[in-house]
């Protein structure tokens, strides 16, 4: 659900970030990005009165996609670069209790915007640190703010990276589970399609 504070924090999100498009575009791109999600649960003891076995209850991230259009900007003379995606995207995941007769599954669609300070460390080296505000839809539609770290090797042609996205706040739905939130870890690639 977007909430008025959510709705705050990326508008505050957005006005921080403009100068940077003043810098110099360096580069824009195709983004391709494929992963493994992970959601932090508690599993209620209860459920119609009946016990649950906590330990052979979960819920499994399967499979995450996403892809969308990367511009890079860079300053002249600068080792700091920084990153603006934006991408669609598509989650699954598994869940079970022990009462249940068999696994479930479930699919969650988002659409993000992606902000990414990075730093050159050497050659095509680099790490980064940004947001991706993003709403996601399944049932019911929330918004979340996850918090980004990500480390890339830049081979001249395409972009290779790794990251990891952590979920802020614990508004996913998932019947029988509570208190989830979702994170994710990504391989990613990117192709310049125009380059200076």
């Amino acid at each position: 659900m977007i909430t008025k504070k959510n709705l705050l924090t990326a508008l505050l999100f957005l006005f921080v970030s403009c100068p940077m498009w003043s810098q110099i575009l360096k580069s824009s791109g195709i983004i391709v990005k494929a992963g493994k999600g992970e959601i932090a649960y508690n599993t209620p003891t209860h459920i119609d009165n009946m016990d649950t076995d906590i330990k052979n209850s979960y819920i499994k991230g399967k499979a995450a996609l996403e892809f969308g259009y990367r511009f890079r900007l860079q300053p002249n003379k600068s080792r700091f670069f920084y990153d603006i995606d934006a991408s669609g995207g598509y989650s699954k995941y598994e869940y079970a209790m022990n009462f249940l007769p068999k696994e479930n599954t479930q699919y969650t669609g988002s659409f993000s915007l992606t902000g990414m300070a990075n730093y050159n460390i050497f050659k095509g080296l680099n790490i980064g640190l940004g947001v991706q505000p993003t709403v996601y839809i399944w049932e019911e539609k929330f918004f979340d703010i996850p918090l980004l770290a990500k480390v890339s090797y830049d081979l001249k042609y395409v972009e290779l990276g790794f990251s990891y996205k952590y979920g802020l706040t614990r508004n996913y739905k998932v019947p029988l589970f509570k208190d989830n939130r979702l994170s994710q870890w990504q391989f990613s690639i990117y192709i310049p399609l125009w380059k200076k």
